[in-house]
């Protein structure tokens, strides 16, 4: 398996270190002198790669003297917005907005740190289209996230966890070859991970 997999499967797999990276961007947020930041974990909150980073993030907190605030994880902004089903943006960009609008006033983060890339980029164009609502200061809020590519850039975004996806591959196929030789065919599964490289 490949950048996800299910804990209770005996499988081989290959995922990006996504504990490490989020504490990694944790970290670089707080050393940017933010206490409150807001993570956005959008609609995959399930899947392992989401999981790992919360993970960190939090791991990072504590270390920090940080304490997690329930309020500041935001499960239910972009819950039901499916990134990979363009269908279902129709109609629901307002009602995101809202949302983003009440939880900004409601818990005052200073940074916010997206879970993947393609709800980076929703919560940047919403934050723009939100700015006549917005204070300054508000409008102010740093950003991190992670993505296989370069993203464009934005007053926001002051960190990002690069995924290569060539180490990725490379690393899954010289297993599976492995297996189809026979080599490690009675062997345990083996599990990999990937560094991602912190940009800012």
């Amino acid at each position: 398996m490949i950048d996800r997999y299910y804990p209770e499967l005996k499988t081989d797999y290959v995922v990006y270190d996504d504990e490490k990276a989020a504490y990694q961007l944790t970290e670089r947020l707080i050393a940017r002198g933010h206490q409150r930041i807001a993570v956005v974990p959008g609609f995959e909150v399930q899947a392992t790669a989401v999981q790992n980073r919360l993970r960190g993030h939090y791991k990072a907190l504590a270390k920090h003297g940080i304490p997690m605030q329930e309020e500041l994880t935001w499960l239910e902004l972009y819950n039901s917005l499916n990134i990979f089903r363009p269908q279902s943006l129709l109609g629901e960009r307002e009602r995101y907005r809202s949302r983003l609008l009440a939880k900004l006033n409601q818990t005052k983060p200073t940074a916010i740190l997206t879970i993947n890339d393609g709800t980076h980029e929703h919560l940047v164009d919403d934050l723009n289209k939100l700015e006549s609502s917005l204070s300054d200061e508000t409008f102010a809020l740093e950003c991190a996230t992670f993505s296989y590519r370069s993203l464009p850039q934005s007053r926001h975004l002051k960190l990002l966890a690069l995924q290569p996806g060539e180490a990725l591959g490379s690393a899954a196929a010289r297993l599976l070859i492995e297996r189809l030789e026979g080599e490690r065919k009675k062997l345990e599964p083996k599990h990999l991970t990937v560094p991602m490289e912190i940009f800012d």
